[in-house]
């Protein structure tokens, strides 16, 4: 009778164990393909809540579970603590603690779930696959929306994210991981459907025209040029100079980049003043910062001594930005500089120019 017993309680262990892991897969598959979209809050909490409430079950009811534990356990929890206390002290504390809940938290749960329960190389290739679906719809959407202008800023793609910058850091990211799982893959159809993926992308992230990702993603490619597939990567370059010679807009964009004359120009005039002005808000709050968010800056025009304004060639605007990352993590928690220096930082990525 006790082995029978014993016997049901594996198997309903098992079943418990197998319902989580396809609960929290789905979750994150549901979340990688809305990542690039734009998609109301409540369905990101519910894929990324039932994951979520699955693992917790997971670590309670099935014994191998455990939480694994990583180099970056501590900064993180540092860096919460830090952000936390500055968001106490920002001139925006609503604002800053709605950012640490909706961005840090969500991305420091969904982290701690992926390497918790994403082991195999099946469910990895699943996530890269889904990616790149996605990635596919998003940068066809993003190029007919250019051509048509109506997903366009100043000339520039926006795609579905609705600004130039961050579409450009979402192709950035996913063009190399596309890429250097396509050489791994054996099915030449799931190949050709990886490579097209990131064909697209990269043609959308070349209409951003964004030249820090081009320059960094020409980096990236170089390196797996003559690590891996040559001739893939001599193609894929192949294509992107195609567009680049023959489409009027990035031709100019490249040739401008290209005059330095122009270029120290507006750097004196556009660049540095962005960064002055952020130097002074980092002195005038060392400890803490102003507060917690991707756009306090914004909040600080509510305030007559942060009211900065860049004239360039669309006129005069509020800065928005430090336009430089190591200056704009200081000015949302200083003391969280000292973890930058020797981490990566998990939740800000460099706006482009």
């Amino acid at each position: 009778m006790c082995k029978i017993t014993r016997d049901e309680m594996k198997v309903n262990i098992l079943k418990i164990s197998t319902i989580c892991d396809r609960i929290i897969e789905y979750g994150i598959l549901l979340l990688v393909f809305i990542m690039p979209f734009k998609h109301t809050a409540s369905i990101e909490t519910i894929a990324l809540l039932l994951p979520l409430i699955a693992w917790i079950v997971k670590l309670r009811y099935v014994p191998d579970a455990h939480f694994i534990k990583t180099p970056l356990n501590f900064p993180i929890m540092y860096w919460g603590i830090v952000i936390v206390l500055a968001s106490i002290s920002s001139i925006a504390q609503t604002y800053s603690f709605y950012e640490f809940r909706s961005q840090f938290l969500k991305q420091i749960i969904l982290f701690f779930i992926v390497i918790n329960n994403i082991k195999t190389n099946k469910q990895m290739l699943k996530i890269v696959y889904i990616l790149a679906i996605s990635a596919c719809v998003f940068s066809i959407y993003g190029i007919c929306g250019y051509f048509n202008s109506t997903l366009t800023e100043y000339g520039r793609a926006t795609g579905a994210f609705g600004s130039y910058s961050r579409s450009a850091m979402y192709c950035m990211l996913v063009i190399p991981l596309i890429l250097t799982v396509s050489f791994h893959i054996k099915n030449k159809y799931t190949k050709l459907g990886l490579v097209l993926s990131a064909l697209l992308t990269g043609i959308l992230l070349v209409l951003t025209f964004t030249r820090g990702p081009w320059i960094i993603l020409s980096v990236i490619l170089l390196i797996l040029l003559f690590r891996k597939s040559k001739k893939m990567l001599i193609a894929f370059l192949a294509a992107l100079l195609l567009l680049v010679l023959f489409c009027g807009p990035v031709t100019e964009r490249v040739k401008f980049t290209f005059e330095v004359k122009e270029g120290i120009d507006r750097a004196l005039s556009g660049r540095l003043t962005l960064w002055h002005n952020s130097l002074q808000i980092i002195k005038k709050h060392p400890v803490l910062g102003v507060g917690y968010g991707p756009n306090i800056f914004r909040k600080m025009y509510l305030h007559p001594e942060y009211r900065f304004y860049i004239t360039d060639p669309h006129g005069n605007f509020q800065q928005s930005d430090a336009h430089n990352l190591y200056l704009q993590i200081p000015i949302e928690d200083r003391k969280s500089t000292r973890l930058n220096s020797s981490h990566i930082p998990l939740s800000r990525m460099p706006s482009s120019a």
